[in-house]
């Protein structure tokens, strides 16, 4: 077999890669939102945001964060890695989750002693 040759890709590949794209699709979306967010906050005043508030709304996580696992996508599929894109769908899913909880944190602490929750 010719060496420059690269062996096609798995099935298992192309599954995770596409579940990779569909989480930095969502990740891409949150920061669309997440921008939204950011300008409900400062019209807020004079509150203090907590700090993993302050990281998700900061415009290098949400332009960097969907990024990365593109990139991530990118080597996985050069190297046929599915255990890198695997990886990425996970980081991405946590990373996802991390940042809705952000986000929302803020409006949780306000409505909680409302709901007495």
């Amino acid at each position: 077999m010719d060496e420059t040759k690269k062996a096609s890709p798995s099935y298992r590949l192309g599954v995770a890669c596409g579940f990779a794209l569909a989480v930095v699709v969502i990740l891409a979306w949150q920061a669309f939102e997440h921008g939204q967010h950011s300008g409900l906050y400062t019209e807020f005043g004079g509150i203090v945001l907590p700090t993993s508030t302050t990281i998700v709304l900061s415009p290098v996580y949400r332009i960097g964060m969907p990024t990365l696992l593109l990139m991530a996508i990118l080597v996985a599929h050069d190297r046929r890695a599915p255990w890198l894109a695997i990886a990425a769908v996970v980081v991405g899913m946590g990373a996802v989750v991390f940042a809705y909880w952000a986000v929302t944190a803020p409006m949780r602490a306000l409505t909680d002693p409302i709901l007495g929750s």
